[in-house]
């Protein structure tokens, strides 16, 4: 009889535990109102702020390298860098594409997203020279701006020309022999 009370009182202490252990989790519902809210979902990330900025900016499929970004009243300005492995045109519209989506479409709290895409010169003591600019505005009206096709370059550039201001340098129209 020894035997069993020094074997059943530990196992069922045990199992005491480990049933009060399952249900610790659910206990913090008792004193958060509305539930569970969980720690990594899309809704506590749609608008963007200097909490999420960084994160937010690093899950865009960018291929040029940001060098700058700047959050202030609802514009967002992100510096992007052409290097010599990424100079082609269709990866400069992708990007410019990709970060007037985000900030204009994606993002509720974005009103206008300021993008300046800059070649570092042969001339490593000099500045890095601006190409183009993209001023990309929210529609006034609210509406969701159609999606370009993405087919293609001339696509893509139409479709920014079209619903945004991009503006050319000289030498833009050198480097890509517009």
């Amino acid at each position: 009889m020894k035997l069993f009370r020094y074997v059943a009182a530990p196992l069922f202490a045990s199992a005491l535990v480990a049933l009060l252990l399952a249900f610790m989790p659910g206990l913090d519902r008792l004193y958060r109102p509305g539930g569970e809210s969980p720690a990594f979902s899309p809704k506590n990330h749609s608008a963007l702020g200097e909490r999420n900025l960084v994160e937010r900016l690093q899950a865009l499929p960018l291929q040029l390298r940001i060098t700058r970004v700047e959050w202030q009243s609802s514009i967002l300005s992100v510096d992007l860098l052409v290097t010599p492995t990424t100079m082609a045109k269709d990866t400069v519209y992708h990007d410019m594409y990709e970060l007037s989506r985000f900030g204009v479409t994606d993002t509720p709290n974005v009103n206008q997203v300021l993008v300046r895409i800059l070649r570092q010169p042969t001339n490593s003591k000099r500045d890095a020279v601006l190409l183009a600019a993209l001023d990309a505005r929210r529609d006034p009206d609210g509406e969701r701006a159609e999606e370009a096709d993405g087919s293609g370059v001339t696509d893509v550039e139409q479709y920014l020309a079209s619903r945004y201001r991009v503006t050319y340098t000289q030498e833009w129209k050198q480097f890509f022999r517009m």
